[in-house]
């Protein structure tokens, strides 16, 4: 399971009572966080892919999913392999503005709750798109914003 703070992340193994990972930082028990240099700043929702070795994360601030390869040995504060939207929040499909929580569903298709935009997005394939992608559909509006 996870646990998210401020602006960092960790996932603990059930049989043990330490995390075994935190992620966002390198240094998270010995220095003060540098908020400005973290890509997952004020993160609000993690999921694992269950048809994969993937842990994705939803970055509040930055609007802005992280992925991470779980199979491949995690180091402290490692580095995401994968990034889904623009940094600047916005309404077309590939910018969200104050994302609040991730869930997968069938076949793999994550979906997001673009909570400040009043929508939800739905992304099938997440790591595979490309920087600048866009989701594939939009729940919520009707007029799918600046589907660009």
């Amino acid at each position: 399971f996870s646990v998210l703070f401020s602006q960092t992340f960790a996932y603990w193994n059930c049989s043990d009572l330490q995390a075994v990972n935190v992620l966002g930082t390198t240094s998270y028990a010995t220095q003060p966080v540098s908020y400005s240099s973290l890509p997952i700043y004020s993160p609000s929702s993690a999921v694992r892919n269950p048809i994969n070795d993937e842990l994705f994360a939803l970055s509040f601030a930055t609007g802005q999913i992280f992925g991470y390869n779980v199979s491949q040995s995690l180091t402290l504060g490692g580095d995401y392999y994968y990034t889904f939207g623009l940094s600047s929040a916005g309404t077309s499909r590939n910018q969200m503005r104050g994302p609040s929580s991730l869930v997968f569903g069938e076949r793999g298709r994550l979906f997001v709750s673009d909570t400040d935009n009043n929508r939800g997005l739905w992304i099938d394939n997440i790591g595979q798109i490309p920087t600048g992608g866009l989701a594939d559909g939009v729940i919520g509006v009707t007029n799918d914003f600046n589907s660009k």
